[in-house]
């Protein structure tokens, strides 16, 4: 009988031995400002991504803002959690930069308890967005593109990416928008899971001009989705050619998917720019990207 306080005294340390373990929770607080005016941004919602130590158990959860740009969320103080946040509301554009140093962005991202405050920005406008976008692709004046292409060395120096082209580009690209050169270095999408090895100087012309006619007709558009396609493929879309190995980049598709791309831009050339974005140069010609 003795033993028993002894036994229960023990059972008491080890159950504190383990809460001591645990991660303990913290709520912390998310403040958003408008990057414009420095201004609170109420009714932005938040999003956070919890993420164990294990790459396997994710949580997420999201708030939204109260009319001092706030929110709180409860996270666990022990090691092994990384934690990510970023934010959106309509009529706002987020905020990206490659610059670490920048604080004003859309996300953070931290582990265990978070050093002073987590503030998000969005900004009003698109400048800061587009800056961003731009800074990710390469700018190459297109008499230079041309040459690079025609020379096949592009990307030696910029990497593979797709161009800053311009709707004032078109034409210089239709010029050599039928050319049969095989070429070897052109750009090619970064989130493609399969090589192309070679192509026509001329399908890669076009598929740039695609490229541009999709940009421009949505301005706002990520770097990943100005790529018409997973590659420079001209695909015939009628059904006995896909079930019989899908025929694709042949000399006949270019030319006449070069007469199409031809004629959409004499037709559209002087149109709105946005109206003629909206008309695709393939419809009717039984191939796509």
């Amino acid at each position: 009988m003795r033993r028993k306080p002894l036994f229960i005294f023990l059972l008491i340390m080890i159950a504190g031995a383990f809460t001591n373990c645990e991660a303990k929770n913290k709520k912390i607080t998310i403040t958003v400002l408008d990057r414009k005016t420095g201004t609170p941004v109420e009714f932005a919602v938040v999003h956070m991504i919890t993420m164990k130590s294990d790459y396997i158990t994710v949580i997420p959860d999201s708030c939204v803002t109260n009319g001092k740009g706030e929110c709180r969320f409860s996270v666990a103080t022990g090691e092994g959690y990384g934690y990510t946040v970023s934010v959106r509301k309509k009529d706002y554009y987020q905020c990206f930069s490659t610059d670490p140093e920048n604080a004003f962005i859309s996300y953070r991202s931290f582990s265990g308890t978070p050093a002073g405050k987590i503030r998000l920005y969005l900004d009003p406008d698109s400048t800061s967005l587009m800056a961003y976008y731009r800074s990710m692709m390469p700018h190459i004046r297109i008499d230079s593109l041309v040459m690079q292409l025609k020379s096949d060395q592009y990307g030696i120096r910029t990497g593979r990416v797709m161009p800053d082209l311009a709707w004032t580009d078109i034409p210089d690209l239709l010029e050599i928008g039928n050319d049969r050169v095989v070429i070897t270095h052109f750009p090619v999408n970064p989130v493609s899971s399969s090589y192309q090895e070679e192509c026509y100087l001329g399908i890669v012309a076009l598929w740039l001009i695609e490229s541009v006619r999709i940009t421009c007709g949505n301005p706002l558009m990520n770097p990943v989705n100005r790529y018409p396609s997973m590659n420079p493929l001209l695909r015939d879309k009628s059904e006995e050619q896909v079930n019989s190995g899908r025929k694709q980049n042949t000399p006949e598709m270019m030319e006449a998917a070069f007469e199409a791309y031809r004629s959409w831009w004499e037709n559209t050339k002087q149109k709105d720019i946005k109206e003629a974005c909206r008309v695709n140069p393939l419809e009717g010609t039984g191939l796509s990207w």
